[in-house]
């Protein structure tokens, strides 16, 4: 592992610690470090500063400089592709007219159901960005830094930040995004550390796993997607072991209920309030959740507006075919037409952080919650089709290589789509990355194990 890596990772920690001009100067240093790095092709530490901004942070990051509002991911991303051109894809020519064809024809079609222009150019700017990576992605040496960066990220990097920040950190709110250094990669740096653990099976790796989720827990707090992809991970691994060594399954099962048992119901873990809610919710979700409107208001927040999307998303297609299987395209909005907020009990969406003021008084919502009702939205039906085609095709690499690894990816796929250029970039890099498993495979298995 290279030393840049311990540096940057240390150089956040400060940033994140929100000491005055100390975090601001080196803030902006990571800023213009990251220009240098890829000026010098120095991609897989470019990658780690990618990774490690956040945009629900006071501190100075690549997302938000001096309060100014200016996120620094959309110049920077243009400076890469700058870069790779000068240097050189290897790509098929026909492959990137393809994907530029199908860009421009989602361009047109969002066109058509806009109703903001300001909303239109982002989405058109996040996605041509979200197609320069794809195609860069495609060529192995890209790939390659990515991943490496990315596994660094979840075994080293993530954890320095989680037990540095969280011990010495001065603006930390247990329960709320803004003001922690968290958004939605946090939860694919847990998976994938589980699935290395799980990979390597090594009594140390456990420990080291443990200890990073009691920091998390500690210190700020396990969101729900992060328990849901972890219980996932760990049942797929288990359902594959099975198959494999059932007495040692046996034993893997009969140890994870203790220990879950005994954490959900010491005073440790109620102690954090947050987490604690975030695990009854899932657990009321699943004793109540139904597509009866009646019953919906049973269901939790935050995953009921994720149900509402996709009911009023799938309902507004089933009138429009096309749509429904083709998508609404790139600044498209959907409307809660078929299925009002109000009959499932959401009186309103203000202060609830769920959607910007314009839309809420516009009753027009350009961005779904999840990976479902987001690419159901943009894409269509052929496009969450071909997501869940890539998930598939990685677990399957897990079941014939026990890479959990893999399982990992895919299940981050499947929840996290969407929210933002930096995780559109992640999704698109871990969709090539399962995709050319076979080739890459030595390298993988390398960086994994390492």
């Amino acid at each position: 592992m290279r030393n840049s890596h311990f540096i940057l990772g240390s150089a956040f920690c400060i940033v994140y610690l929100d000491i005055s001009w100390l975090s601001i100067a080196i803030g902006y240093g990571i800023i213009g470090a990251s220009v240098f790095l890829l000026s010098k092709k120095c991609y897989q530490e470019f990658f780690i500063v990618l990774l490690l901004s956040s945009y629900h942070s006071n501190g100075i990051t690549i997302f938000n400089s001096l309060g100014t509002g200016i996120s620094m991911i959309y110049p920077l991303s243009f400076l890469f592709v700058l870069r790779i051109l000068y240097e050189g894809i290897a790509v098929r020519r026909r492959l990137a007219l393809v994907l530029c064809m199908c860009f421009f024809a989602y361009s047109i079609l969002g066109y058509t159901k806009c109703a903001n222009a300001g909303y239109f150019i982002i989405d058109n700017l996040r996605w041509f960005l979200t197609l320069i990576f794809v195609i860069a992605f495609i060529d192995e040496r890209y790939r390659h830094d990515f991943w490496t960066a990315l596994l660094q990220y979840a075994k080293y990097l993530y954890p320095m930040l989680i037990i540095v920040v969280g011990a010495l950190g001065r603006s930390v709110d247990s329960g709320r995004e803004i003001g922690t250094l968290f958004d939605e990669t946090g939860s694919l740096a847990i998976m994938l550390l589980l699935g290395i653990t799980l990979q390597r099976k090594r009594l140390l790796g456990y420990v080291y796993f443990a200890a990073v989720i009691l920091a998390k827990s500690f210190f700020f707090y396990i969101g729900s997607f992060e328990i849901i992809g972890v219980s996932l991970v760990l049942i797929g691994y288990i359902m594959n072991s099975m198959r494999i060594n059932p007495k040692r399954s046996i034993a893997l099962v009969l140890s994870v209920i203790l220990i879950l048992s005994y954490t959900l119901n010491s005073n440790w873990f109620s102690g954090n309030s947050f987490t604690a809610y975030k695990a009854r919710q899932i657990l009321f979700l699943i004793d109540s959740i139904s597509f009866d409107p009646a019953m919906l208001q049973l269901v939790p927040f935050s995953p009921r507006i994720r149900i509402l999307e996709i009911l009023n998303i799938w309902a507004a297609g089933l009138n429009d075919p096309l749509r429904l299987l083709l998508g609404s395209g790139w600044g498209s909005y959907f409307e809660y037409s078929y299925l009002k907020a109000s009959s499932a009990g959401i009186s309103t969406f203000i202060d609830t952080g769920s959607y910007s003021l314009w839309e809420i008084s516009e009753s027009k919502y350009y961005q779904a919650h999840n990976t479902v009702g987001y690419l159901l939205h943009k894409v269509g039906l052929l496009g969450l089709l071909g997501i869940v085609y890539v998930s598939l095709k990685g677990i399957v690499r897990f079941v014939k290589s026990k890479e959990v690894i893999f399982l990992a990816c895919s299940v981050y796929l499947m929840m996290n789509i969407g929210y933002g250029l930096k995780n559109m970039i992640v999704c698109s890099a871990i969709t090539l990355i399962i995709l050319y498993s076979k080739n890459d495979n030595s390298r993988i298995l390398f960086s994994a194990r390492s």
